[in-house]
């Protein structure tokens, strides 16, 4: 990822041209990456699915997207797959997931994806209308994998999704003034929903033979994704469809974690320093089980010195634990 942010630095205009391809996937018959589009904020909001307007994609070509991870044993098996034939996809992981992963998350930035983001626990915004709300959620979830990212930060974008594809004019512009770009979809397979993986693989394939074209929506932490995968995949090769890979401008993320303010709550700060914790000790596994999140009040920000504060956050008990296992979206409007 490193290197594709230094090829861009030195190319000029986002979105003028692709970059090329490079050469590093040792399977000769790969579906692989047909090219590089570098993706700015001025090209937002795209995804038929919410707006008038897509990613300037080609006949035949489609971008790869995985939402709501990242997860023990799923994620890794999908970066397997997507290793397996050498493609790079697009990852919009929630706050408290890549908080809770932070190996899972360095590790798909390291395969060479990209790394979006999708609000700190998965609400849906268009149900709250404090704007803190939206900042502590839309901040939140950028934040979190920033840190979970640690060293491999050059992989994190203003790429953001929203929670179910649920957004509105007052959400669009906050995500725009805050220098994120909303990235939306254009084709879904339905892998939130209780059907089968081959379900989930006629879907997908059906409505792009429909299309020809367009940014896929599919989830890293559903078993059925997993399954269906490298089926999905290889029938994309066979259809002579083309992997695209987007990727943003550093310098754009900076200017967003920057408007963007990390959340200062007690509880995301509790979190963080875990997480941080966790970065400090990636030789020992995860821990298994996933922190749940209850919106905290806003306060005033804390007059006690630093020092102070930081000890009383390492010695702070565990925020009681909230089950986290509905974060699939809701159903777009079929295409």
């Amino acid at each position: 990822m490193k290197f594709w942010v230094a090829a861009m630095m030195a190319g000029g205009v986002m979105g003028a041209a692709s970059l090329p391809v490079r050469a590093e996937c040792s399977n000769p018959d790969a579906l692989g990456v047909s090219r590089v589009m570098p993706v700015s904020v001025a090209d937002g909001p795209v995804g038929l699915a919410s707006y008038k307007r897509t990613l300037a994609l080609d006949d035949h070509e489609v971008v790869l997207t995985f939402d709501d991870g990242p997860i023990a044993n799923r994620t890794p098996a999908v970066l397997k797959a997507l290793e397996r034939e050498c493609v790079k996809a697009t990852f919009f992981t929630v706050g408290v997931m890549a908080a809770a992963y932070p190996k899972l998350v360095q590790e798909t930035a390291q395969a060479g994806h990209t790394i979006g983001t999708h609000t700190w626990s998965h609400r849906y915004l268009t149900q709250r209308r404090n704007r803190n709300a939206a900042d502590f959620q839309i901040g939140g979830g950028l934040h979190a994998a920033n840190v979970a990212l640690g060293e491999e930060k050059a992989a994190l974008s203003p790429f953001f999704r929203f929670p179910g594809l649920n957004h509105n004019k007052r959400l669009d512009a906050f995500v725009a003034e805050n220098g994120l770009i909303s990235v939306s979809v254009d084709i879904v397979g339905d892998d939130w929903l209780f059907i089968t993986p081959d379900q989930v693989l006629q879907r997908t394939m059906a409505r792009l033979e429909q299309k020809k074209k367009g940014i896929i929506l599919l989830h890293d932490i559903q078993n059925r994704t997993v399954q269906m995968l490298p089926a999905l995949l290889r029938q994309l090769k066979e259809r002579g469809y083309r992997v695209v890979h987007i990727v943003p401008d550093e310098t754009e993320t900076r200017v967003a974690l920057a408007k963007l303010g990390e959340p200062q709550s007690r509880s995301f700060q509790i979190a963080m320093a875990r997480t941080r914790t966790k970065i400090a000790k990636l030789g020992a596994p995860d821990l298994a089980p996933v922190p749940g999140f209850i919106e905290p009040v806003e306060k005033a920000p804390s007059t006690r010195p630093l020092a102070e504060r930081v000890a009383s956050i390492e010695a702070a008990p565990a925020p009681r634990p909230v089950a986290f296992a509905r974060v699939q979206a809701a159903p777009p409007p079929a295409p």
